[in-house]
């Protein structure tokens, strides 16, 4: 999962009457007669569709791809290619990075686009607590942000910065409109109803349910072919894959590993990724037992891994041992995730138990073990694992609405959760959640989710994000990553596999060609979504 967030700035009363009637002004979108409305199956909800305000996961990233542009998009080549923006020019240290937009661009409620919306989109996520969490040490904190001319923002660093395009791709590059914003501010109803400069305009929107977007006629980067798009919320993945076999979806996406072996037998469309993120038991290194070294590797030796690939993975999925999927140049060969022993793991709980008696029952280590739901898949995982961890601890288990799970995640309220994270394709990006600076204090808000912090893995991860050299981010890496497989932080069980799958009605689902000629690609369940067309 990837998790961003909500908050705030100030504003006159005048800028707030002047945002809602701007609002209320009539979409530039003709919308079409809605005979092309492409049906998109998603795996969950949002919260909001606002980039300064909202998390985004895949489900609200694919949303977001209908009404915002990134600044930039990932090339097939796995180069940051620009998008919304034009061009990122550095200086010699990469303590500053220009970002220059596209002329003539406007957003949906008439406000044009200019390097003054790139100053209000930063400044508000650095206003959210969450959101400023992730990147307020990418920013200098008295000048993160200045305005060069109308086209041009400078983004200030706290350091150097070698790898800044590839959130440019995420979340903070979606830019929405500054009127809007305000409006927002003013109404929070409002971060369900998104102004950007995207291919489709926002229409309606029934939270857990669908949101519809119709057409953009004026759209900057050429002809949007559909009517529409309505993304229906359907969290069962075996649902939406019958749905899309009903003709009640165009298309979908899905990370379930027995979905995606049943609609490859299927007469289909699919497109794979493999490398994406990786599905591990994420543990609070900060709170007992498991602030304790040898129960989290008492954990890692009792999981059943090979359970798991056989009855979740359903014999498609790749089981995982660090962050990196093996093809990936930051792998490290020599790092292995140890699990199945489960004798060793009972002998390593009972000396455990000696010394802390209150954290155990008998010989067995205590903990409750958390997941979101409602989910079959999900129930059926925590059976699985918990039922391998019963050698050496009692597990209590408990089941959470995602909202609830997440913010439970992100105060440290927790021990051990099942997780889905990292896969960026400059591992820069997955710097952010081990980060010493990110952990927190018991109790408070941290995106280093496990709150492990080492000042060895500190010094390696700052000094690759200061270089542009590779050789440099491939040694820091591999070298983090044994770290982490000693401490055991993670307990790796499988790599995503991410697949989209349509309709053979459906016309170029996924691949957008790129500014410069380039093909866009599919990157963790996320896709462009205005190249697409029906047939007929």
């Amino acid at each position: 999962m990837r998790l961003r967030r909500r908050l705030v700035l100030t504003m006159s009363l005048a800028l707030v009457a002047a945002s809602a009637v701007a609002i209320g002004a009539p979409p530039a979108s003709g919308g079409g007669s809605g005979d092309n409305i492409l049906r998109y199956g998603v795996e969950a909800e949002a919260d909001g569709l606002n980039p300064t305000a909202n998390r985004f996961a895949a489900a609200g990233y694919m949303m977001a791809n209908a009404v915002y542009d990134p600044l930039f998009r990932l090339g097939k080549d796995r180069e940051f290619h620009p998008w919304l923006a034009e061009s990122a020019t550095p200086n010699e240290d990469f303590t500053t990075w220009d970002i220059k937009l596209r002329s003539d661009v406007t957003f949906h409620d008439g406000t044009p686009l200019t390097s003054e919306a790139l100053v209000v989109n930063l400044q508000e996520q650095l206003a959210d607590p969450l959101i400023s969490l992730a990147i307020n040490d990418f920013f200098d904190p008295d000048n993160p942000i200045e305005v060069v001319d109308e086209l041009t923002a400078r983004y200030n660093m706290a350091g150097p910065n070698a790898h800044i395009e590839q959130y440019f791709v995420s979340q903070i590059g979606y830019i929405a409109s500054p009127t809007y914003i305000e409006a927002a501010k003013a109404n929070p109803d409002l971060n369900q109803e998104p102004v950007g400069t995207g291919p489709f305009v926002f229409e309606s929107r029934t939270q857990d349910s669908s949101t519809t977007f119709v057409r953009n006629d004026d759209y900057w980067a050429g002809d949007v072919k559909l009517d529409g798009i309505e993304f229906v919320i359907q969290t069962d993945p075996a649902r939406r894959a019958d749905q899309l076999l009903a003709d009640e979806l165009d298309m979908m996406h899905t990370s379930d590993f027995g979905t995606i072996d049943l609609l490859r037998g299927e007469d289909v469309q699919t497109i794979e990724q493999g490398t994406a993120e990786e599905g591990f038991a994420l543990i609070n290194t900060q709170a007992p037992p498991f602030d304790d070294v040898r129960a989290r590797k008492a954990l890692a030796l009792a999981t059943p891994r090979k359970n798991y690939l056989q009855i979740i993975g359903k014999g498609v999925a790749e089981p995982a041992d660090s962050m990196f999927h093996p093809s990936s140049p930051f792998s490290n060969p020599d790092v292995k995730q140890e699990a199945d022993k489960p004798a060793a793991a009972k002998k390593l709980a009972a000396e455990y138990c000696a010394d802390v008696p209150e954290n155990c029952e008998g010989d067995k280590i205590k903990f409750t073990f958390k997941y979101t739901g409602p989910s079959e898949i999900l129930e059926l995982t925590a059976d699985v694992l918990i039922d391998g961890w019963d050698a050496a601890f009692v597990v209590e288990r408990a089941q959470e609405l995602q909202d609830d799970y997440v913010l439970h995640v992100a105060t440290g309220d927790y021990q051990v959760v099942a997780w889905r994270q990292f896969g960026a394709d400059d591992p820069d990006g997955d710097f952010t959640w081990i980060d010493c600076r990110n952990a927190g204090e018991p109790g408070s808000l941290s995106i280093t989710w496990s709150r492990f912090c080492n000042e060895e893995i500190q010094a390696l991860g700052q000094e690759q994000r200061a270089s542009a050299e590779q050789s440099v981010q491939v040694e820091n890496w591999q070298t983090i990553s044994e770290i982490l497989n000693e401490e055991y932080v993670y307990i790796f069980l499988s790599h995503t596999i991410w697949q989209i799958a349509a309709s053979n009605d459906v016309k170029n689902p996924v691949f957008t060609k790129l500014a410069d000629g380039g093909r866009s690609v599919l990157g963790n369940g996320v896709h462009s979504v205005w190249q697409i067309s029906l047939k007929g």
